[in-house]
């Protein structure tokens, strides 16, 4: 068979660009569409607080929140409205802007980063006002898409409104309106509207008729009379279709000032391209109500819309409104209008009407949300640029995710990036959201990014953008759909072929960099109800698994993201307000995992990954397409992925082998793997992930590794190497003489005596040569010397003892030293889980350590009434080893004595001190007085003090006694047992 391998290594997207090294990010998307909000009293930032600490140790380094911006607590984010949060009070859908504050500080407290969900492209639920810029639109350019600079689909309808005054001062009142409407380039037959007509007075909207009954509108001649507050729904009949509405007002229908507002509104559009371009083309007002009696007059003709010299027509009184004035907002940030949305114009509209467009052509679709920002406005881009550096510096943001980038300029981001690296802000992740499967177009975005940050020299950021390619793939690969077939049958020509992912990343399919890339299985997008769909989220749990296996143990892909409720699991159902109140809501779109969610099975792989296959240089696919090199022996070869990773600049230095199956047959299967980087035959692989019964195996003599993964499961191996012993050094207590000093069995556990990660655990120790300043060694009861067979007639040399979880020897060792006060060194090999002993030696260095003991001597032993009395406290040193300071020393306080301490003294109550060898502190304890050494206590020797007293008995009889306490730890000793001591003085009255 003959094995095919395609070595990967981190490429530059752009020519002559370097790909920098990058620490391994894991990025956790922390929320779904249906989180529940804050108008149903849920907070999200608290949910996402509480399970911070729990991330950081399972190895994530960012979260990516919901959008904190938004339109109010029950929002999803993605419609904002008010950019900024006002007061701590404020309430946003993941609640308030305080508790907000304390989830950042929370992830930023274990080391993760809060990556922003910061919507550059589009903006809701603004004030209406006249728009100018579209009603030229509208009337000029909508629908014409063979333009080349810029797309002119239709404005969409749902976003604007027309409006014409009536009352007051305007010349409008009672009277009949003839409204004419059609198709501006007389196309768009079949589609469809709802018109809409009514007054201040009358109100109600499309949404939210006065009349609910809905008028389904014939194909007329006559002009069609609507009731105002009635929905009316309008076919397009044909190519040139022209239809005419007679409005009637009456005085009841309008206030004193009032507005005639008309909404004319596409009936469900898929998307921008659906939308038609019918308009108002004239208005015709005969104020007496009858035709032809000369009164009547244009108030929106089409073909007098301009006036000669430039701008409206003052004649021309119909206009549009869009809801774009986001100006006063609780928030309080600046203002913004309709000039910083498309389409707009700066200056006359006769002169510059021709570069109206809704969108520019590099944005792909335009308008499919909401308002679109002009990015090419100044105004626009500051105000943006200082958005984002407000949610750097009051919100914590440390990263940003950027919302439908394919929808504005790649140098508009380009400029925020630069913006930000002059303020000191570079983002530890950028990544943008690119939907759709456009490695060319993406390509492009990035080279544009990347030209405007080398010019302002912050070309070592590394923006990316989500793998759409990939996650069709795996998608395919777990649930089908799409024309993938996940047949049984290996030799059905449409069973799916799962090792086309290997070709299907942006990585691998389009070579980007692993740098400019972040790869997803699942998001908040996906919601389709039925799983074969595309845009369904992954319902096969154990495929899911399968699929985050490949993004987790695949270093070259890029940074991989893990979906929240695949982490945690799917909720059963989530609060949700349903206009009027909170109800448990169940989402047929959730799949239905009765084990829960992955979080034991991700982070294991988390843990591989960044245990073993960090910073990988390569990855070789064993099984890819190109001739057979694998001997199945059973398993369906289009159904698996086997991979090996790289040891070469890998965190771990051992080369991996990955097997994921997809199928419904176990694989047992005999790969062929690369010997490199001193892999050779007889060395084994053990599992460290997955599942598998083959959890330690052997490289054959002929470099085959032969595996088994059971259907729908993946198992990963890592190459064994020997453990690596440590050394290092603990203090003891020696008190000398024939008595056996017991070793702590943490003297290895201190000395770390393997850098090896599982596999290749240590699991015992073996003592290779007789310690030296031993005369005796004995372990479990067993008595060795030098002479013993153990130490110098077998080979190898040794006593192999087993170790706890924490590399603690579990018998029991002690040793006589031959010479008490020096050191004793136990060299030993750290042995794993398989036999394999390190190649260094380790030694345990145990060093004596002395041992100091007090003697305190209260002098008169007994007296009558008040009289002088003195304390003397001898601080001995038993095991001949100096004692270096400081020794702290308590002496117990008492109110019938009062004591007092002369530095200079050298002769207290009859005894010998050396008070200028230390401290005294009478004021920092009220129980005790503190003495502190200044000098070392000498080996074998004293260091004593001395404090002289009166004592006041007063009319009573007993006994005062006074303790002297050595504070543990102390003068370098390790044995706190014999540290105190105690004397009394019994008095009398006098």
């Amino acid at each position: 068979m003959r094995l095919v391998r395609k070595t990967i290594t981190l490429i530059a997207i752009l020519a002559g660009l370097t790909a920098p090294a990058f620490a391994q990010q894991v990025l956790m998307q922390g929320f779904y569409y249906d989180i529940p909000k804050a108008q149903c009293g849920a907070s999200w930032a608290d949910t996402l607080a509480a399970k911070a600490a729990q991330l950081a140790t399972s190895g994530f380094t960012h979260i990516w929140t919901p959008p904190f911006q938004g339109n109010g607590p029950n929002s999803g984010g993605y419609d904002p409205k008010d950019l900024y949060i006002g007061t701590n009070s404020t309430v946003t859908s993941l609640g308030t802007k305080q508790q907000i504050l304390d989830m950042v500080a929370t992830f930023n407290g274990t080391g993760m980063q809060v990556v922003g969900d910061m919507i550059y492209n589009h903006r809701d639920g603004g004030l209406p006002e006249n728009n100018d810029p579209v009603l030229d639109y509208i009337m000029n350019h909508a629908g014409n898409t063979s333009s080349q600079s810029c797309y002119q689909y239709s404005m969409p309808s749902d976003r604007y409104r027309m409006i014409l005054p009536v009352g007051g001062s305007t010349g409008n009142g009672t009277g009949n309106y003839y409204v004419n409407i059609s198709s501006r380039t007389g196309t768009y037959a079949g589609s469809k509207y709802m018109l809409y007509v009514t007054t201040n007075k009358i109100g109600g909207s499309r949404w939210a008729p006065v009349n609910p009954t809905t008028v389904v509108v014939p194909e007329q001649g006559p002009a069609y009379g609507v009731q105002l507050g009635t929905n009316y729904e309008v076919t397009i009949d044909n190519n040139g279709d022209s239809d005419e509405f007679q409005v009637s007002l009456n005085a009841a229908d309008f206030n004193a000032t009032d507005t005639l507002f008309v909404q004319m509104i596409n009936i469900n559009p898929g998307d921008v391209t659906s939308y038609s371009n019918h308009r108002i083309w004239k208005i015709w007002y005969d104020p007496l109500g009858s035709p032809g009696n000369g009164s009547g007059r244009d108030l929106a003709d089409y073909a007098n819309m301009f006036a000669g010299g430039g701008g409206f027509n003052p004649n021309y009184r119909i206009r549009a409104q869009t809801f774009t004035n986001f100006c006063n907002l609780p928030g309080g940030g600046p203002c913004m209008n309709g000039s910083n949305f498309r389409p707009n114009w700066s200056g006359d509209p006769a002169s510059d009407v021709s570069a109206t467009c809704l969108g520019p052509a590099y944005s792909q679709q335009s308008m499919d949300y909401f308002y679109d920002y002009d990015h090419q406005n100044p105004d626009t881009k500051q105000k943006l640029i200082d958005w984002t550096l407000w949610s750097w510096d009051q919100v914590g943001i440390r990263g940003l995710r950027m919302d439908a980038i394919k929808h504005f300029p790649a140098s508009f981001v380009g400029d925020l990036l630069c913006a930000m690296h002059a303020a000191g802000k570079d983002p530890s992740l950028i990544v943008g959201e690119w939907y759709g499967q456009d490695p060319g177009p993406q390509g492009s975005w990035l080279s544009q990014v990347y030209a405007k940050l080398n010019a302002c020299g912050a070309g070592a950021l590394s923006p990316k953008v989500f793998d759409f390619n990939l996650r069709d793939q795996l998608k395919k690969a777990s649930d089908g759909g799409n024309g993938a077939s996940t047949s049984a049958d290996c030799n059905d020509a449409s069973v799916w072929d799962v090792r086309t992912i290997f070709d299907g990343s942006l990585h691998d399919g389009s070579s980007f960099s692993g740098n400019n890339v972040v790869t997803m299985l699942n998001n908040h997008d996906f919601r389709s109800s039925d799983p074969t769909y595309g845009d369904a989220l992954i319902h096969d749990r154990a495929d899911a698994l399968n699929s985050y296996a490949y993004m987790l143990t695949n270093n070259q892909l890029g940074v991989p993201t893990v979906f929240w409720p695949d982490y945690y699991g799917y909720p059963a159902s989530v609060s949700t307000w349903n206009g009027t109140a909170c109800v448990p809501q169940a989402f047929s779109y959730f799949p239905t995992w009765s084990q829960g969610g992955l979080k034991t099975e991700i982070d294991q792989l988390i843990s591989v990954l960044k245990n073993y296959i960090q910073g990988s240089t390569g990855i070789d696919y064993l099984n890819k397409f190109g001739g057979p090199a694998i001997t199945y022996y059973s398993g369906c070869y289009k159904r698996s992925l086997i991979y090996q990773n790289n040891a070469n600049g890998s965190i771990g230095g051992k080369e991996v082998l990955n097997v994921i199956n997809y199928g419904d047959q176990p694989v047992d299967a005999e790969i062929p793997i690369i010997l490199r980087n001193g892999l050779a035959a007889g060395q084994l692989f053990t599992k460290v992930a997955g599942t598998t019964s083959t959890s330690a195996v052997i490289v054959s003599g002929s470099g085959t590794l032969r595996v088994t993964v059971p259907a729908h499961s993946f198992a990963t191996w890592v190459q064994e190497i020997a453990p690596v012993a440590g050394s290092g050094s603990i203090k003891i207590n020696n008190s000398g003489g024939t008595k056996p000093v017991t070793v702590p069995a943490t003297t290895f556990t201190n000395i770390a005596p393997s850098s090896d990660a599982s596999p290749g655990m240590v699991k015992a120790i073996r003592i290779i040569s007789f310690p030296t300043n031993t005369t005796s060694l004995t372990i479990n009861t067993t008595i060795y010397t030098a002479s013993s067979a153990a130490f110098s007639g077998v080979t190898p040399a040794g006593i192999t003892l087993q170790t706890d979880g924490n590399g603690n020897p579990t018998a029991t060792i002690l040793l006589d030293p031959t010479i008490d006060i020096n050191p004793v060194i136990i060299s030993f090999v750290a042995v794993d889980n398989v036999g394999n002993e390190s190649t260094n030696t380790g030694t345990a260095v145990l060093i004596p350590a002395p041992d100091l003991v007090p003697t305190l001597y209260a002098r008169p032993s007994s007296q009558y009434g008040t009289s002088a009395c003195s304390v003397v406290v001898d601080v001995v040193e038993l095991n001949s080893i100096n004692a270096g300071g400081p020794v702290i020393v308590r002496v117990t306080k008492d109110a019938k004595v009062q004591l007092s301490f002369t530095s200079g003294a050298t002769l207290i109550g009859g005894r010998l001190v050396q008070n200028s060898g230390w401290t005294f502190d009478n004021l920092s304890n009220t129980n005790y007085y503190i003495l502190t050494s200044t000098e070392a206590v000498p080996a074998g020797d004293k260091l004593s003090f001395g404090l002289d007293g009166l004592l006041t008995p007063g009319a009573t009889v007993g006994a005062l006694t006074i303790s002297a306490v050595i504070v543990g730890s102390n003068g370098e000793e390790v044995n706190a047992g014999n540290n105190i001591d105690a004397d009394k003085i019994e008095y009398f009255q006098q």
